[in-house]
């Protein structure tokens, strides 16, 4: 225990010793949280003006906007800030110093959840702080506040999004063993999962082909679960009808269950089985490096 405790506190110091990493990685996401707020929100409040025939006011028009954006955004982030957490895992692996702890008792299984754990704790205190510093500014630009009870199961989107992530990602980092390749990645993700999981724009205007691909992400789900958390919150607050809800969710937000290619599962069991998919991604990725430490 006490030894894997001491790698993982050794794993969240080297990445808070790259000053400059730390900077980018919150860079990015503030990045990422000024664009939404400076000029997407525009393009979606536009949209859902159309629609409701200016019958909600500005303020209220925007806190929908932004607390669905940012729901999205989170677990954007999600992916983007545990590939930078394990960037030092990937030196390690490129190096060849993961074979240096073998010399310890530790196993491959302490390893790998060592190399998750500080990974999920540095992903999940940055996430984290995005959030809340959103859900300061969306409080202060709209003059509505989320309540206490979607804050804090919004916290279980971060959760499971951070492990999802940080899962997924160190399946990469165990194959791949390129940090050039994580950061290439990370361009690449922060694209296509914005448009697939129908954060930027809408299924509606995206296509059902774009829904059908972003069904099986399970960034997707866990988008929709976040969206469901503050929206349902929302529409209480501004007194929004069912039907109303309904033309919000289908057309304007993508906040509506996707199910599995079509298939009409319940969120519940999609959000399993986007947990089950990372725990599959750890047990691969530990019998390959259980594979490789014997094989040296």
């Amino acid at each position: 225990m006490n030894r894997w405790l001491a790698l993982t506190e050794r794993n969240i110091r080297l990445y808070l010793r790259d000053t400059a990493q730390v900077f980018f990685s919150f860079l990015s996401a503030g990045i990422l949280v000024m664009l939404y707020f400076m000029f997407i929100a525009n393009h979606y409040v536009d949209g859902v003006k159309a629609e409701t025939a200016n019958l909600l006011s500005e303020s209220a028009l925007y806190f929908l906007v932004y607390s669905q954006m940012m729901a999205g955004v989170i677990v954007l982030n999600s992916v983007s800030l545990a590939t930078g957490a394990l960037l030092p895992t990937s030196m390690d692996f490129v190096s060849k110093r993961y074979q240096s702890f073998q010399l310890t008792p530790l196993a491959s299984k302490g390893l790998v959840s060592s190399y998750l754990s500080s990974a999920f704790l540095i992903s999940l205190l940055l996430n984290s702080l995005v959030w809340l510093t959103s859900l300061v500014m969306i409080g202060s630009l709209t003059g509505y506040w989320l309540s206490f009870d979607a804050i804090v199961q919004s916290i279980g989107v971060l959760l499971v999004s951070d492990f999802v992530s940080c899962g997924t990602i160190f399946l990469m980092t165990v194959l791949v063993k390129s940090v050039n390749a994580l950061g290439v990645f990370n361009g690449v993700a922060g694209t296509f999962l914005g448009f697939l999981c129908g954060i930027y724009i809408p299924y509606s205007t995206l296509g059902a082909s774009t829904e059908l691909v972003g069904s099986v992400l399970p960034w997707a789900h866990l988008v929709v679960w976040g969206k469901q958390i503050v929206l349902g919150d929302a529409y209480m607050q501004l007194g929004i009808s069912p039907a109303a809800q309904k033309i919000f969710d289908h057309e304007l937000f993508s906040s509506e269950n996707l199910g599995l290619l079509g298939n009409d599962l319940p969120l519940w069991m999609m959000l399993l089985l986007a947990v089950l998919f990372a725990l599959i991604c750890l047990i691969v990725a530990t019998f390959i490096l259980s594979k490789r430490v014997r094989a040296r």
